[in-house]
C-alpha cells in the first residue's frame, strides 16, 4: 500500500500526473513517485477522461498518453467529473488566489461568492492547504455569513452550552406538519413565511429555542393563550417534513 493512500489529490499532484502520463510513464513507475498504489494512479487517471468514453481504469493511462501531448484538456474534464461527485475542484491558480485572500483577511462570504461555492467548501480547502487549523480559526479571521451553517458550527464549537437552536413546527395549508431546525430566530421566521405564505390563514405554529441537551427553553407561538398550540400531523406515508 502506498504511504499516501487515501489522501486527497491536489491540483498540483493531478498536474504532475498529467505530465508523467503525457511523457509515457506507466502507472507502476508513477505510483512510486507519488507514494500511492498503481490502482490509485489508474483511478485518478480515469477521472481525467469523460465518462461517456467508457474507458476502464486499467486502460486510462494509455488513453491519456495518446492525447495529452496534443493539448488534451484534462483539467476541464476532471473539474466536471468531480463536480458530478459533489467535489469542488481547486486549480493551482485558485489555490494561490485563496492563499492571498486568506493573508488579506477577505471575508468568508466574499470568498464563497468569488470561488462560486459555499462557505463550508472554502473552510475545508483552507484547512486542506494548511492555511488554517480549523473552522474556528477560519471564522475568527474571516467571519461568516450570519445565520449560515458555518456560523452555526462555529457557535457550537466555541460555546456548546450557550448556543441555541430554533425548532420551527408549523401547520401548512394542506394540513401537513412542517418541522425544521434553524440557527437563529430570524432564520426560523423566514422559514415559517415560506411554509405559511398565505396571510390571514391563522395556521398554528411555534418556535422553540433549545440549547444542545436541554429539555426546555423559550417558546414563541401564535397561540392567543400564550401556550403552545396543539399541532398534530395528519396520517402520511412520508411523515413530517424537515429541513
Amino acid at each position: 500500500m502506498g504511504e499516501r493512500s487515501g489522501e486527497p489529490w491536489s491540483a498540483a499532484e493531478y498536474a504532475q500526473l498529467a505530465g508523467e502520463l503525457g511523457g509515457g510513464q506507466d502507472a507502476e513507475t508513477i505510483a512510486i513517485a507519488h507514494a500511492r498504489t498503481p490502482s490509485a494512479i489508474r483511478a485518478a487517471a480515469a477521472r481525467m477522461i469523460p465518462i461517456e468514453e467508457k474507458v476502464r481504469s486499467r486502460d486510462a493511462p494509455r488513453w491519456l498518453a495518446e492525447r495529452l501531448p496534443d493539448g488534451y484538456d484534462w483539467e476541464g474534464v476532471l473539474r466536471a467529473r468531480l463536480l458530478d461527485e459533489g467535489i469542488r475542484y481547486w486549480s493551482a491558480e485558485e489555490d494561490t488566489a485563496l492563499a492571498e485572500a486568506w493573508a488579506a483577511r477577505r471575508a468568508l462570504p466574499e470568498l464563497a461568492r468569488r470561488f462560486q461555492c459555499d462557505e463550508l467548501a472554502v473552510v475545508r480547502h483552507l484547512t486542506r492547504l494548511g492555511l488554517a487549523e480549523s473552522l474556528v480559526a477560519v471564522v475568527k479571521q474571516l467571519g461568516a455569513e450570519p445565520g449560515g451553517i458555518v456560523e452555526l458550527r462555529y457557535r457550537l464549537a466555541t460555546d456548546a452550552q450557550g448556543v441555541q437552536l430554533h425548532v420551527l413546527v408549523a401547520q401548512q395549508g394542506d394540513g401537513e406538519l412542517h418541522v425544521s431546525v434553524h440557527p437563529s430566530p430570524e432564520a426560523a421566521e423566514e422559514a415559517r413565511a415560506r411554509v405559511q405564505p398565505a396571510p390571514g390563514a391563522d395556521l398554528p405554529w411555534l418556535v422553540a429555542a433549545r440549547a444542545p441537551g436541554a429539555l426546555d427553553g423559550p417558546l414563541r407561538s401564535n397561540s392567543r393563550s400564550g401556550t403552545a398550540p396543539v399541532l398534530i400531523a395528519p396520517p402520511s406515508e412520508h411523515g413530517p417534513q424537515a429541513e
